[in-house]
């Protein structure tokens, strides 16, 4: 899952999110070039962006309705579960299954309990937050990758109640959520 480290915006050094959001805000507007310097696979690059306006809050309340009317929004980051991170989980090399990586606080996932990863690795390369619960059905039908259950949530009317499989600590439960419209 691992994303770029950006180490400097125009040539300022960044040490945190603090110090690039006080850069935007005090030395940039929106339609300028910005130079950002960053880390990406451990190699240092260069990239250029031209930065656009932020949407307001109203326009971000309506793309999520836009989307709550085609499916259903859990609010995870996950990942499709794969040999190397059920070898790293001791489950069997053939589990499927989406790993919860993250949880958007207030999201359904976090009211109905989903547990996201804790413990980061490096597995082939690419960072993985071990620990979390693995969906491995939506209303009884095996979910084998993050497409699949992406695929499952567009399908469901947002005030039908939906049944997820998980593994918790090598142990399979059932949860029951309600979206509500």
């Amino acid at each position: 899952m691992g994303g770029d480290v950006i180490t400097a915006i125009d040539q300022q050094q960044v040490l945190g999110m603090d110090d690039l959001i006080a850069y935007l805000v005090s030395s940039t507007k929106v339609d300028q070039t910005v130079s950002l310097s960053l880390l990406r696979d451990g190699k240092p690059q260069t990239v250029e962006l031209t930065l656009a306006a932020r949407p307001s809050a109203e326009a971000r309340v309506s793309a999520d309705a836009g989307a709550s009317q085609r499916g259903v929004r859990l609010g995870i980051l996950g990942m499709t579960v794969n040999a190397s991170i059920a070898k790293a989980l001791n489950l069997p090399e053939d589990q499927t299954g989406v790993l919860v990586q993250q949880v958007e606080q207030g999201s359904l996932a976090d009211t109905a309990g989903i547990r996201a990863g804790t413990k980061s690795v490096t597995l082939n390369g690419q960072d993985v937050m071990l620990g979390g619960d693995i969906i491995t059905a939506l209303n009884g039908a095996p979910v084998a990758s993050i497409q699949e259950l992406q695929a499952g949530l567009a399908q469901i009317i947002p005030d039908q109640s939906l049944e997820l499989t998980l593994l918790r600590d090598g142990l399979e439960l059932q949860i029951t959520i309600q979206p509500g419209k």
